[in-house]
């Protein structure tokens, strides 16, 4: 007797453990597991949230797999890491729990994406880098990415030179173009110049000694938040007039008492673009590329 008692307490405590450690793997909250479908995602479109909170508190290298949950209501992000843990995110991005474990992905209904011409979608996205330079272009004079050291100094237009040696000095710039209004031409730097750049081991001085290798730091500087601007829009929430009209088409139609609450356009890891779009009843639908409703 006393060993069937201990044995069912083992029993039941490897219950409670499988429990904690799996159980959370197999729903999302009030969906029925046979209801939700998986999609392995390319990694550069998890949640932008979930990956602000990878960054944060683990190392952004130890992102292995991720993947989308659909239900009917509801969705969510998973994301395994090298480390063997994974982490599991509400459709917000927001983080719900850690595991100790690989995400359970067999456990569930892998779906496939039949989208548009892939070729599409590269002039697509090539149209999204041109309008980002355009962009960069217009702003990069107000968002430098180094600081220059002073003191430095200018060559102006008439070839007269002004050296800043303090946040003061940039005054006697101004005060050169009220002097010279016709003059349409911008000051040059004269050469070397010392700039700091931030660096993951903290602020670095270079000494920069001809306009080239300028240009070559603000290119570095234009790649760098390019980047950075495009990993954080990518699977961004789309609101409004971010959602494609082909969408908002069919919802207007086919769910006219409905609004879109906001959609997400992703990339599965195999390179197919498709959306997923929260209505106002809380229902989910998903498109492909092609705006086709998707099962």
């Amino acid at each position: 007797m006393k060993f069937f008692k201990f044995l069912s307490l083992i029993l039941f405590s490897f219950l409670v453990y499988s429990c904690n450690q799996f159980g959370d793997s197999l729903f999302l909250p009030g969906e029925d597991p046979d209801d939700i479908v998986l999609f392995e995602l390319d990694n550069d479109y998890l949640a932008p949230e979930s990956k602000e909170y990878i960054i944060s508190n683990h190392s952004s290298k130890e992102l292995n797999s991720s993947y989308l949950l659909v239900g009917k209501k509801t969705y969510g992000f998973e994301a395994n890491l090298s480390t063997d843990k994974s982490l599991s995110f509400d459709e917000d991005g927001i983080l719900r729990l850690e595991r100790n474990h690989p995400f359970l992905k067999d456990k569930y209904k892998k779906v496939e994406i039949r989208g548009s011409d892939k070729d599409e979608d590269k002039e697509r996205d090539e149209d999204k880098e041109r309008d980002e330079d355009k962009e960069w272009d217009e702003d990069k004079e107000r968002d430098e990415c180094f600081d220059l050291v002073m003191p430095f100094t200018l060559i102006m237009p008439d070839n007269s030179l002004i050296t800043i040696e303090s946040e003061d000095d940039k005054s006697k710039v101004e005060e050169w173009f009220k002097n010279n209004p016709d003059s349409k031409a911008k000051p040059s730097l004269q050469f070397p110049v010392d700039i700091v750049i931030e660096t993951k081991e903290g602020d670095t001085i270079i000494t920069i000694d001809s306009e080239e290798k300028m240009r070559v730091a603000r290119l570095k500087c234009k790649s760098g938040k390019r980047d950075k601007k495009r990993d954080k829009d990518k699977c961004r929430k789309l609101l409004g007039d971010d959602v494609v009209d082909c969408i908002k088409a069919y919802v207007s139609e086919n769910h006219p008492k409905e609004e879109i609450a906001h959609a997400r356009r992703l990339k599965t890891k195999s390179g197919n673009v498709f959306y997923v779009v929260k209505l106002s009843d809380s229902s989910i639908l998903k498109f492909n590329d092609s705006c086709e409703l998707l099962d």
